[in-house]
């Protein structure tokens, strides 16, 4: 199970050793703990997910999607067993019910991008699948804007509406 804990040394939020699902796919502890990403036992929010109580025992990755307030929204979650996703059915990655969160799927914004607090002109913003593919981005390139799509084929007219509201630089 992972755990936040504070480093005995500095006071800044550490994680627990026993955290290596994220660590060991090359995620540095301070962008894990930037998004707020947690692996543990789902419990009882198997629930949230459509899921039967026997899933309360699996291990998951749990992403918390931001409101552009800087609030948790809501959180996806992933099996990290490949024998969960095979007992359970489904996707490998989920969301609470829309009639739990108010909405469907959304742009993936760790970074509050799409805040009008944090609104600047940009020359460019890279549009990528995956919360995963968002994290390891900026973790790469830290300066560029990144915004993940949560998953294959999922940019709504919705969504492309909140990008085409963010002011752009002009490039000329």
């Amino acid at each position: 199970m992972t755990t936040t804990t504070r480093d005995a040394r500095n006071g800044r939020p550490s994680i627990t050793p026993a955290a290596p699902y994220l660590l060991e796919r090359g995620f540095p502890e301070w962008a894990i703990l930037e998004v707020g990403w947690r692996v543990e036992p789902l419990g009882p929010r198997y629930r949230r997910y459509g899921l039967p109580a026997e899933a309360a025992d699996a291990l998951v990755w749990l992403i918390p999607s931001r409101h552009p307030n800087g609030r948790v929204w809501f959180e996806r979650m992933r099996f990290i067993d490949p024998a969960d996703l095979e007992r359970f059915g489904g996707g490998k990655y989920r969301q609470p019910a829309r009639d739990q969160v108010g909405t469907g799927l959304q742009l993936y914004d760790p970074y509050l991008l799409l805040s009008t607090e944090k609104w600047e002109p940009r020359d460019s913003i890279l549009l990528i699948e995956s919360e995963a593919n968002t994290v390891a981005v900026h973790t790469l390139l830290p300066e560029d804007a990144v915004i993940g799509l949560p998953g294959q084929s999922t940019l709504t007219q919705k969504m492309a509406r909140e990008l085409a509201a963010i002011p752009w630089s002009s490039c000329g």
